[in-house]
């Protein structure tokens, strides 16, 4: 049952278990994936940092990053071989930071991502907790809690292997982790009214939007949780609304600016080498769908067997006979 957190009787780290809960969660993934803080650089890893132009020139390549598509760094003006018209700056300039202090080093990028990725699990842990069970279980209970299991197996579940060993895969864990540093900011100022939340708000929003712009689903779902769980006093939801609203509208003029356009697009020459889908009739193009949503559900249940490369045609194309 979903409970009122504005009526609890207890804070989330009153009880000194949930402090040992934290610390399990934090090790297991530390743990769980260090090995793979000696990893060199992933065939995917490649076009985005060691052999991306605007990567490797470090902070002097930070203008290009923001300005112009980042895998022009890497494609240079051969933009038919990959016009996914994505956006997405940020995770790119990290690379390029760590790049400019220490040179191509993989341990470094791969330390930042499982610090992300481990944040994540705390905080899953942390609303999970607070928003759906009130904090009502203390003491060794919380070892054996909704909130605590789920967390734990958000963390050690196969299927987060890509994005955490893979670093091309930071724009994911930057989007989800900044969009829940931003739920946290905008329900600590509907209960406060303390604008420093709101500063984190703007700050974690920003990062989320410049991160993947598919980020923009946090925009809908942070209001929607703030009005479900936390009630809406009504100058400070305004407030939280307006908020997000500028973090979106900046992400939005930056996109327009630099891609011509709020949504990625794809050019009639790449579309059939990134989506064969659309060399398919329709009723093929559903059933394969139909099959991969299958296999992804699958693969949550049961994570075999994984795969490196699930490119174009890794999964096959099949039809309704």
């Amino acid at each position: 049952m979903i409970t009122n957190p504005t009526k609890k009787s207890n804070h989330f780290l009153s009880d000194p278990y949930s402090y040992f809960a934290i610390g399990v969660i934090f090790l297991v993934s530390m743990g769980l994936y260090a090995p793979s803080l000696s990893y060199d650089y992933l065939p995917c890893d490649h076009p985005v940092i060691a052999e991306n132009e605007f990567t490797s020139s470090g902070a002097c390549g930070l203008y290009s990053i923001f300005s112009m598509d980042g895998s022009a760094g890497y494609i240079g003006d051969r933009r038919e071989l990959l016009d996914e018209g994505v956006y997405r700056p940020l995770g790119q300039a990290l690379y390029a930071l760590e790049y400019e202090l220490v040179g191509p080093n993989p341990t470094l990028s791969r330390w930042v991502n499982l610090l992300l990725f481990t944040f994540s699990g705390i905080m899953i842990f942390y609303f999970l907790r607070r928003y759906f069970f009130n904090n009502t279980t203390t003491g060794k209970k919380v070892f054996a809690s909704i909130p605590f299991l789920a967390a734990l197996l958000f963390v050690i579940h196969p299927l987060q292997t890509e994005v955490v060993a893979g670093l091309s895969g930071r724009e994911f864990l930057l989007a989800f982790s900044t969009a829940l540093a931003g739920f946290y900011g905008a329900s600590q100022f509907q209960k406060s009214g303390n604008g420093w939340y709101l500063l984190l708000l703007f700050t974690a929003m920003t990062a989320c939007l410049f991160s993947s712009e598919w980020s923009v689903l946090y925009v809908f779902l942070i209001p929607l949780a703030l009005h479900f769980f936390e009630g809406v006093e009504k100058r400070r939801f305004l407030l939280n609304m307006g908020t997000i609203a500028l973090s979106l509208g900046l992400f939005s003029i930056a996109r327009l600016l630099v891609m011509g356009n709020l949504y990625p697009t794809l050019t009639l020459d790449s579309q059939s080498v990134i989506f064969p889908l659309t060399e398919m009739s329709i009723l093929e193009q559903y059933a394969t769908i139909l099959y991969t949503f299958g296999k992804y559900v699958q693969l949550v249940l049961l994570p075999f067997p994984q795969s490196f490369d699930y490119s174009s045609y890794s999964i096959p194309l099949v039809n309704w006979s």
